[in-house]
């Protein structure tokens, strides 16, 4: 049994801390060929050698009354383990967002308090003949729908596309499956009685 007990921590160890390096390297395992790419043994020395010295350093200072050969391998497999964890924290931080003021736990919070908005981000490009909606009749349209939109500056990043997806998760369970469909036709009709409007009182102008 003690035997058993011992090969399990550094096995638990070395198979996070794989794992970790795994997801670190692929885009959190959204692209493996990654790992062909910007992997080197470098990389992975440098995280061993980091968890190694930790380990060591524990060892110095914990469970002293254990034989110091019992006592490191453990330390060792601890300091991999914990080494993992952060990885795996940070990967999850990253890919929700949340260090950023927009992401999956803000639109939760936002839609209990009904502030329902759907968030823009990235350069806005109008062409010449294109119809920019008046403010307050799309405002209309939107507040028709329930919801409202708001753009967030230029940089697009993870937590914003969390934040919409709920959004769209709760206007859909209030507007139907369809509802963009319908708002993007509203928007396009009042865009058309719009110009329609600009181009009779140009001509009156005249």
């Amino acid at each position: 049994m003690k035997n058993s007990f011992k090969i399990f921590w550094p096995t638990l160890g070395i198979t996070l801390f794989l794992i970790s390096l795994l997801f670190n390297f692929s885009d959190i395992g959204n692209d493996f060929s990654l790992l062909w790419r910007i992997v080197s043994l470098w990389n992975i020395l440098l995280y061993i050698s980091a968890a190694i010295c930790v380990g060591l350093l524990l060892a110095l200072c914990l469970f002293r009354k254990q034989p110091f050969k019992k006592r490191i391998i453990f330390t060792i497999s601890i300091s991999f383990i914990m080494l993992s964890t952060y990885q795996f924290t940070e990967m999850a931080i990253f890919k929700y967002g949340l260090r950023e003021e927009y992401n999956y736990f803000t639109a939760k919070r936002d839609v209990k308090k009904g502030n329902v908005q759907v968030l823009g981000a990235g350069l806005i490009i109008y062409f010449e003949h294109d119809t920019v909606l008046n403010e307050k009749t799309r405002a209309a349209i939107e507040k028709k729908y329930g919801f409202k939109s708001k753009e967030v500056g230029c940089i697009y990043y993870e937590g914003i596309g969390f934040y919409n997806n709920v959004m769209e998760d709760y206007l859909v369970e209030r507007n139907g499956p369809n509802w963009r469909s319908r708002f993007n036709k509203e928007i396009s009709l009042a865009k058309k009685k719009q110009k329609n409007k600009e181009q009779m009182l140009s001509v009156i102008s005249e």
